[in-house]
């Protein structure tokens, strides 16, 4: 079987810098992936991925990691999960009377108030500051 030469020269010239929003941007957000899991101290969670919806292509997609209230969070982080639980679902429109797949938010549509943090490589990357409803 014959190796595919794979052409990409016509790039080395011209890198894409994905964009970074200002902090304090209001912005709508569409989920675009959800994972869930158990972090390394045994608390599950729920991470949504986002596409910035409304300012070009070049805006970088990223995710927000929310705590779920359990028995491993003090009585103290069990409220604060709970209201950012309930502040995204709200902003997002996902009912949390009953339970929900990953599949069943992808593609839903919030606002969120932007600001900026580092990645693991020392990037900066917008991230939400607070989720809001209505624009």
């Amino acid at each position: 079987m014959a190796n595919a030469i794979i052409d990409i020269t016509s790039y080395a010239n011209n890198p894409i810098e994905l964009d970074v929003l200002a902090e304090g941007t209001e912005a709508e957000l569409k989920i675009i992936a959800m994972r869930s899991g158990t972090d390394k101290n045994g608390n599950q969670y729920i991470s949504p991925m986002f596409e910035v919806l409304g300012f070009g292509p070049n805006v970088r997609d990223f995710s927000r990691y929310i705590g779920l209230p359990g028995d491993g969070r003090t009585a103290k982080e069990n409220v604060s999960a709970m209201g950012m639980v309930s502040k995204f679902a709200k902003a997002f429109g996902i009912d949390l009377t009953k339970p929900f797949s990953e599949d069943e938010v992808v593609g839903k549509r919030g606002w969120a108030i932007l600001g900026i943090e580092k990645d693991q490589d020392g990037e900066s990357i917008n991230k939400v500051n607070k989720f809001i409803t209505g624009a």
